[in-house]
């Protein structure tokens, strides 16, 4: 049977691979959501993006557990994982307070947009790339 201490860690180590998962799936989805509808972009185009996104974290992990082996340690590979930790619990308390009935402020003036909408830009610059005065 294995120690107490054995099984603390296996069951540690599973559940931070399912959060990252977790995470990363629903990071995804959302950009999914966020390339269609916001961006318009047509289905090749965010399957790309998606694709590049996925492929780029999972040769990120590569270079993480690289970093953490070889150069690190693995006090400072503690103190790392455990900075990233505070700072995403940050980041999700701030998600969840935009849920929260209580938590929203309703005085807040809606945000101005700046500059030319890019249909207004389009029409003022020409074939020839010349700007119309």
């Amino acid at each position: 049977m294995p120690a107490p201490c054995m099984v603390c860690s296996c069951l540690h180590v599973s559940g931070t691979e399912l959060a990252e998962r977790v995470c990363m799936t629903g990071i995804s989805m959302n950009l999914v959501t966020y390339l269609t509808g916001d961006m318009h972009l047509s289905g090749a185009k965010w399957a790309n993006i998606v694709t590049n996104f996925m492929g780029a974290l999972n040769l990120l992990a590569l270079l993480g557990g690289f970093l953490a082996d070889a150069k690190l340690g693995h006090y400072l590979t503690i103190v790392a994982s455990a900075s990233a930790t505070i700072a995403a619990t940050g980041v999700s308390l701030l998600a969840a307070s935009t849920r929260c009935q209580g938590c929203s402020h309703h005085g807040a003036a809606p945000a101005q947009p700046k500059g030319l909408p890019v249909g207004d830009a389009r029409q003022v610059i020409n074939e020839r790339g010349n700007i119309d005065a």
